[in-house]
């Protein structure tokens, strides 16, 4: 992908906009295109991963946390050592 970087294809807005499908075209055959204004790099149009999209299963969440991170024993909250520590102030 690196070595695609420099040797895209720039292209104005204007061009885009007006030859949309051949630019896509060419990015389905692997090019990287960068969209320039007035001279200036805006955005770079890159071809799509084969790879699915990866998603999390947060389903067992709840189960994995609470095996990871159990209950206070005896019931003392995080809270209320932090009050006990303070004291009085």
């Amino acid at each position: 992908m690196l070595g695609n970087l420099y040797n895209m294809k720039s292209f104005n807005v204007r061009h885009v906009q007006h030859h949309l499908a051949a630019v896509l075209a060419d990015v389905e055959r692997g090019e990287v295109i960068e969209v320039c204004r007035r001279g200036r790099p805006v955005a770079r149009i890159v071809p799509l991963s084969s790879d699915p999209p990866r998603t999390a299963d947060w389903s067992q969440a709840e189960t994995r946390l609470l095996a990871a991170y159990p209950a206070p024993v005896g019931g003392t909250t995080a809270t209320r050592i932090i009050e006990d520590g303070r004291g009085e102030r």
